[in-house]
């Protein structure tokens, strides 16, 4: 599912169906996928919208998706209550510049906490690919 926002504050999405669906442009489609696996880690959705467009097999170029990743790190040291030094987020030959000033969230590997800080990538620090972080909400603290 891909998912944006217009200036007039409506969301649109994308949703990528398994299988093909008949429906009217400007009618209501209503959805859901409540079949799930306990053990997959995989979330039920329910849906309803107005059919605005029906896409082709062509459309993945027409359109920006933005697919969220994730990549865990460990802080490695504290340097103060704003700078951190992280590693294994990259290896040593994936630090590219496009990644120097990118947001990202630190939470304590505790499973019962929920402080995050909100920092953002400051640049390569070493040679072994470790980066800087930069606090921007929230103060890091050994604990991290």
């Amino acid at each position: 599912m891909t998912l944006w926002r217009s200036l007039s504050n409506m969301y649109f999405a994308v949703f990528e169906l398994e299988k093909r669906v008949c429906v009217l442009l400007n009618s209501i489609a209503v959805g859901t996928k409540l079949d799930r696996d306990p053990k997959n880690n995989a979330c039920r959705i329910a849906f309803s919208s107005v059919v605005m467009h029906s896409l082709d097999e062509s459309w993945r170029r027409s359109l920006k998706v933005h697919t969220r990743k994730r990549r865990e790190g460990e802080i490695d040291r504290v340097v103060n209550s704003k700078e951190a030094i992280c590693k294994n987020l990259f290896s040593r030959e994936n630090i590219q510049p496009a990644f120097t000033a990118m947001e990202v969230d630190v939470q304590n590997a505790a499973q019962d906490s929920t402080s995050v800080v909100r920092a953002r990538i400051d640049g390569t620090f070493g040679k072994s690919g470790k980066v800087r972080l930069v606090a921007s909400e929230g103060q890091f603290r050994e604990s991290h």
